[in-house]
């Protein structure tokens, strides 16, 4: 007998000897990775506009000439500033830097379990139905009882 790498998800909640919510790495894909590069330069755009916007705006209140504020006022409002502060510009950009040049993220993952008395091995399933690990049963895990569900019985 082998674990199986695949469980119908429509199987997973009514069968699974319990649930458990875990943190997982998740790793991306190249595609995710490209997608992320692009969010990050526009992100980088927008975080070096709004520096832009602010030094304007410190040079104008060192003016006192009415036609200068005024004319920079107007450059500033037709900068593309986006939609969030510098702050969090700044903190986004960090944490999207660090997750490309690392490659996963770490997700808390709802896990079904699934006993594989035979084998002495409790298998973990994530939503979809894909093997995630397995482990050695615990002693509390290994009682069968009359109302354990199996897997096996169902398929």
């Amino acid at each position: 007998m082998e674990i199986d790498k695949y469980i119908d998800p429509q199987l997973l909640a009514d069968n699974a000897a319990f649930t458990a919510h875990e943190e997982l790495r998740y790793d991306f894909s190249a595609e995710e990775i490209l997608r992320m590069k692009e969010e990050y330069f526009v992100l980088s755009n927008y975080q070096d506009t709004r520096e832009e916007a602010s030094r304007i705006f410190k040079a104008l209140m060192a003016e006192y000439d009415a036609a200068a504020i005024l004319e920079g006022i107007k450059e500033i409002q037709s900068m593309d500033l986006g939609n969030q502060g510098l702050k969090g510009l700044k903190k986004e950009n960090k944490s999207m830097l660090k997750m490309i040049n690392r490659g996963y993220e770490i997700r808390k993952t709802k896990l079904f379990a699934f006993p594989y008395y035979d084998l002495g091995r409790m298998a973990f399933y994530d939503e979809t139905g894909k093997f995630v690990y397995d482990r050695t049963m615990k002693p509390e895990e290994r009682q069968i009882t009359i109302s354990t569900p199996t897997i096996r019985k169902l398929a």
